[in-house]
């Protein structure tokens, strides 16, 4: 449980900030939004897009920008105003399970959590009725599940979407919240419950100079007083299992020029954080470092892929000041990951861990996962022997395993995957965890109950939201909650075949359905040895 900051503690945070740009002071008759992430303030501020948002917004004159948080809930950090009193509210969902988040910062805030009877309890112009819109990874794969709570939900990237979404607002929100709504529908990208009756895009921005970067410094996040900077979407794999690929399509890098801008607003000496699926990927990369390096910055990278490491990149790591680096094998078994999508061998994980153990680097962090198709008996005592040789690679460094369960994500080729069936699933777990503690790995796992609850979260329709709702403000048991909206998990336990009707069928991804069955099947003649 996440304890409420206090209003003397989160004066002291506020103090604490650094914001990094000079924005334009608001007008007399400026609107009042809020911009939000559903977790603590610690998390909040170190995610991209809500920054992405809150600078946004906040160069507008016509708008007056509060942030809020799941422990600073009903009120937003600048000036204490209420997020209730706020006519738009915008939230980012990265994770499924932020889902009960959303629901508690509505409910401490007095809003009505459920989108039909806030639109009836008062005024649509009254305390308490604001407009909530939705974007962020989770929604955009999926937004059914929050369908009933949100007024509209962004898809994709939001970057050329929102000064459109913004001049809606300035034209028609002070006149009539419904011809808004209906002006948001026919925004392309935009999802608005009960209006939208056509397939709607997931949108991809038009150019990587619009990537974002921190608009605020603070030493009270997961990455202390750290210049986030995003150089890169999109990945240059595709994980049959991943959203990465699925709903942001290939890797696309931001410019360097357009970097050493950016850099150069950040104060000398910083920590910067290179923000990407694949910061390796960058075709810059070393020159990259090599300019941080000479303005005296430590580096942080938020994920390697083993095949981008090299020697000279390894080595360049290293004089930015990185001493910890993720790597993400997903299975231990070459053939099981080769299933999932991963064309990695075992050999380029050793290799890439040896480059960067000689390099200097001291602490590694690897995400594997359990309950893939073809996980036999043969993969366990595969992964035993992967384990055995990269404990070998890291020379005596620190290393973790953080293993998760798979989920069958929607949009992704795995969408018409069955999830493993629980016993089985606890079974692969526990053999899995005691082979990672046996080759003396520290050990982070998700457990089986969490998996099925997120994959409901991330699969569900309509009625998930409202079980969600049950849930925080009944405080009904989940289990019960979802029996009480009536809703049947059998779709997720079985195969889905090719014309098969999802919750997200009215999205139009950057992949065509039939693509991402070809896919799908494709998995399926590996797992068959063809």
């Amino acid at each position: 449980m996440i304890t409420p900051i206090n209003k003397k503690a989160l004066s002291k945070i506020v103090e604490e900030e650094r914001v990094l740009f000079k924005f334009p002071d608001t007008n007399k008759f400026a609107i009042d939004v809020a911009v939000g992430y559903p977790a603590s303030y610690r998390v909040g501020m170190s995610n991209l897009a809500l920054h992405f948002l809150y600078s946004g917004i906040k160069r507008r004159r016509e708008f007056r920008v509060g942030r809020f948080f799941l422990d600073t809930a009903p009120f937003t950090v600048e000036r204490g105003i209420r997020i209730a009193h706020c006519r738009l509210v915008f939230v980012t969902v990265s994770y499924e399970e932020d889902y009960f988040n959303l629901v508690r910062i509505l409910e401490r805030s007095g809003i009505e959590p459920l989108r039909d009877r806030r639109a009836a309890s008062k005024h649509s112009r009254g305390e308490g009725v604001p407009i909530i819109i939705a974007g962020g990874p989770a929604v955009s794969a999926n937004p059914a599940p929050v369908s009933e709570i949100v007024d509209a939900v962004v898809l994709g990237e939001g970057d050329d979407v929102l000064a459109e979404l913004l001049e809606a607002a300035m034209m028609v929100l002070d006149i009539n919240r419904d011809e808004f709504l209906e002006r948001l529908a026919s925004i392309e990208g935009i999802f608005v419950p009960k209006i939208t009756s056509s397939r709607v895009p997931v949108i991809i921005a038009s150019s990587a100079e619009s990537y974002t970067s921190s608009a605020i410094l603070t030493p009270n996040t997961a990455f202390p007083d750290t210049f986030l900077v995003e150089i890169g979407r999109g990945c240059p794999g595709w994980c049959n299992f991943c959203l990465a690929r699925s709903i942001y399509g290939r890797f696309r890098y931001v410019p360097f020029d357009r970097l050493t801008v950016l850099f150069s607003t950040v104060p000398r000496g910083a920590r910067v954080g290179l923000v990407s699926t694949a910061a390796a990927s960058h075709p810059g990369f070393i020159e990259i470092l090599e300019l941080l390096k000479s303005r005296s910055h430590h580096v942080q990278v938020s994920s390697l892929r083993a095949d981008d490491i090299d020697t000279a990149k390894a080595r360049a790591l290293n004089e930015v000041g990185v001493r910890s680096v993720a790597l993400a094998p997903e299975s231990g078994s070459e053939r099981v990951r080769f299933i999932l999508g991963k064309r990695v061998r075992d050999e380029v994980y050793f290799d890439a861990v040896a480059s960067l153990r000689k390099a200097g680097i001291g602490r590694f962090s690897f995400y594997m996962m359990i309950g893939c198709p073809g996980e036999d008996e043969g993969a366990l005592d595969e992964s035993d022997h992967f384990l055995a040789e990269l404990k070998r690679s890291l020379e005596g460094a620190s290393a973790s395993i953080h293993l998760n369960i798979l989920i069958p994500k929607p949009q992704t080729p795995f969408q018409y995957l069955p999830i493993c069936e629980e016993r089985e699933l606890a079974r692969r777990l526990n053999e899995m965890k005691r082979i990672i503690v046996q080759r003396g790995f520290a050990l982070r796992n998700k457990s089986v109950k969490g998996a099925y609850r997120q994959a409901v979260l991330s699969c569900g329709d309509e009625s998930v939201g409202r079980a969600v709702v049950l849930n925080v403000v009944d405080k009904v048991p989940w289990k019960k909650a979802l029996s009480g909206v009536d809703f049947d998990d059998s779709f997720l336990r079985r195969e889905k075949t090719a014309d098969a009707k999802f919750p997200w069928s009215n999205l139009r991804g950057p992949n065509d359905p039939k693509r991402l069955y070809s896919r799908y099947e494709r998995s399926k003649k590996l797992l068959r040895g063809q």
